[in-house]
């Protein structure tokens, strides 16, 4: 699911190249209303940058990337938040959310994971040892 056209369209590319058409369906639409399911797995990276940041990225990220796929609100978590809230009716019993997250953000994402009732939940960082990647379960 993307809210961007050129987005889907990229994905689109990726999906015919790896060959992998029969098992990715591609969907237009926003995390805020997400539609479909249940599903056994959500994997999601949001925009998670501080609108007060966004302005100060470095240039290969601010004018690469579009606004709407970086800005994420006052905090950065508002997608987070908007996912969380219907986490309940994307997931099947025993499903699983993994969310990419920025920089220090991990262990609020974490608690609005557990505030939605997901378990065993995790951290994962990247090679820099930045935790990326907040995981958890639906019961």
């Amino acid at each position: 699911v993307d809210i961007s056209p050129a987005a889907l369209a990229v994905a689109g590319e990726n999906v015919r190249r790896n060959e992998v058409a029969e098992r990715v369906t591609l969907i237009p639409g926003d995390l805020k209303h997400l539609g479909g399911g249940p599903f056994d797995l959500v994997v999601a990276n949001p925009p998670y940058i501080p609108d007060g940041d966004l302005d100060a990225l470095m240039p290969e990220v601010g004018e690469f990337e579009p606004r709407l796929a970086l800005a994420g609100g006052a905090d950065g978590l508002d997608s987070y938040r908007s996912l969380v809230l219907q986490v309940s009716s994307l997931l099947n019993p025993g499903g699983w959310l993994l969310v990419e997250v920025g920089a220090g953000q991990a262990e609020d994402v974490r608690a609005l994971c557990a505030e939605a009732g997901l378990v065993n939940l995790f951290c994962r960082e990247d090679y820099a040892g930045v935790p990326r990647v907040v995981g958890g379960q639906i019961h």
